[in-house]
């Protein structure tokens, strides 16, 4: 493993980072593990060079840029060159896939991607000129390059992705590899206080925007309340800029939760409420499988890969926009403690044993022997 050496590209997600934002849907944190453990060099593609220092890591990091531009995929092209790696394993959304393709062009390295977002999803989510735009710029490249140009191997992170990648990217499902990761080991490690026989806590930490079902958890508190009068409500908030916005769209009977660690937000926190009303930037969302690893039942909808990782009892799922599903679900988790502790319990051992890093980074290594092999193969029969 110590003579592999690996370029590893990612997304910031922000221009800056804080231990609050850390907390929720960051790829780095998945990242920070296989970087430490292959010795490897993180650039990022979204970032100033003069917050590279807030970022705090034990390893080097370099970036190209806080926005893609030609200029900005031709310096990636440079760091890539300047490196030498044995592999590049790209980590991200749509920016960081189109950094993937492009940067192929004149790069020989061998190249992985994790798609931590499935592509038909996203244009789906998407409204107006947004989605006109993603659908042109879809067509547009698939015409230019195929799905799987400039990649070699690809990693999805659910088996429902792996699906759609195959079905509508029309990737070829030998190329892909399931491998579940990303969950930061302080969640796999930490033990936060337990959940009370007489819970009644809700808490929303999906955000607060429409799409990621502020409206929806407001909407669903008068049929919680209509069942359980003492239940109580906050909102967990990302960072500062949020604090802000949240106050000015919550009443003051909500507690505004935050900016801090997830873990401490979490904190005697009976239920989880999660009412994505569509596909969001990560899939499955990261901070689910934080708060599912920190043993906390989780309310969610059937968006996305988030069916695959609530099933079987590990969580409750109802339809987005459904505030009275929403309700009746919460109601339920919050008026009967053993379900609700056996659902936390259930879902804190997938999390662990799913998500095991040791076992993660072994398969993530076995796509990188892999992707250089078919390398290794294509030249071979350009020689002949």
């Amino acid at each position: 493993m110590d003579s592999l050496k690996v370029c590893l590209v990612s997304s910031l997600l922000g221009e800056t980072r804080s231990d609050v934002s850390e907390s929720f849907d960051n790829p780095l944190e998945g990242n920070a593990r296989i970087t430490h453990e292959l010795g490897t060099q993180l650039v990022i593609t979204d970032s100033p060079e003069k917050n590279i220092p807030q970022l705090h890591r034990p390893y080097r990091i370099r970036t190209v840029g806080h926005r893609f531009s030609v200029e900005n995929l031709n310096r990636l092209r440079e760091i890539i060159r300047q490196l030498k790696p044995d592999v590049v394993h790209f980590h991200g959304g749509q920016q960081i896939y189109h950094y993937a393709k492009l940067s192929r062009i004149r790069s020989c390295a061998p190249t992985v991607f994790t798609f931590t977002f499935i592509p038909s999803l996203v244009r789906k989510a998407a409204v107006g000129s947004r989605r006109a735009m993603l659908t042109l710029l879809h067509i547009a490249l698939e015409n230019a390059l195929p799905s799987t140009f400039g990649l070699d191997r690809i990693i999805a992170l659910t088996s429902y992705a792996k699906d759609n990648l195959a079905r509508d990217g029309r990737i070829p499902r030998k190329l892909i590899s399931v491998i579940p990761y990303g969950v930061p080991e302080t969640c796999l490690t930490e033990n936060p206080e337990h959940d009370v026989e007489d819970g009644r806590n809700v808490i929303l930490t999906s955000g607060i925007t429409k799409e990621r079902g502020l409206y929806t958890f407001l909407s669903c508190m008068p049929i919680v309340r209509e069942k359980i009068p003492d239940a109580k409500f906050m909102v967990a908030v990302r960072s500062p800029l949020e604090a802000r916005e949240c106050h000015d769209r919550v009443s003051p009977e909500i507690r505004i939760l935050g900016p801090g660690p997830l873990v401490e937000s979490l904190t005697s926190h009976s239920v989880i409420a999660m009412p994505f009303s569509s596909h969001v930037s990560v899939d499955p969302p990261l901070s689910m499988l934080e708060c599912m690893a920190l043993g906390r039942a989780v309310v969610s909808t059937a968006i996305g890969s988030i069916p695959e990782i609530l099933g079987s009892n590990r969580g409750a799922i109802v339809s987005p926009w459904d505030h009275v599903g929403l309700g009746n679900a919460i109601s339920t988790l919050l008026l009967d403690g053993p379900l609700r502790r056996s659902v936390a319990e259930n879902a804190q051992n997938y999390v662990n044993q799913k998500y095991s890093w040791p076992a993660a980074l072994a398969s993530i290594i076995e796509v990188y022997h892999q992707a250089g092999e078919a390398q290794r193969v294509r030249r071979l029969a350009r020689a002949c």
